[in-house]
């Protein structure tokens, strides 16, 4: 682990806690119905639901991670050069995980 120069105090900790919480709550709310009308969950044979469920709040989680990550870099003081690479980083690996889930998400649209 890090030594106690490069940990984050706890009320940075918390902030960022929270901010992913109410980011992720908030998206989810928000989207839900465009879920539920492009991105249900349709009941088969294998289905362990028994009406259509909305998916796709993975989405809003995602979000809320990265966004709470890019806070935290802010928050702890990070140099610019290390800031940028934090949100290259995070940015990349969303943009990699994105990219199936849009188009399962088009797929099902149409």
């Amino acid at each position: 682990m890090g030594d106690a120069a490069t940990a984050l105090p706890m009320g940075v900790l918390g902030i960022v806690l929270v901010a992913a919480m109410a980011i992720s709550a908030g998206l989810i709310l928000a989207l839900r119905p465009y879920f539920a009308r492009y991105a249900l969950a349709r009941v088969n044979a294998r289905s362990s639901h028994k009406e259509p469920t909305p998916q796709g709040g993975g989405i809003a989680v995602v979000t809320a991670a990265l966004a709470s990550i890019w806070l935290g870099a802010w928050l702890s003081g990070l140099t610019a050069d290390r800031q940028l690479f934090v949100i290259s980083v995070t940015s990349a690996s969303a943009k990699l995980s994105w990219s199936p889930a849009r188009t399962s998400l088009a797929k099902k649209a149409s």
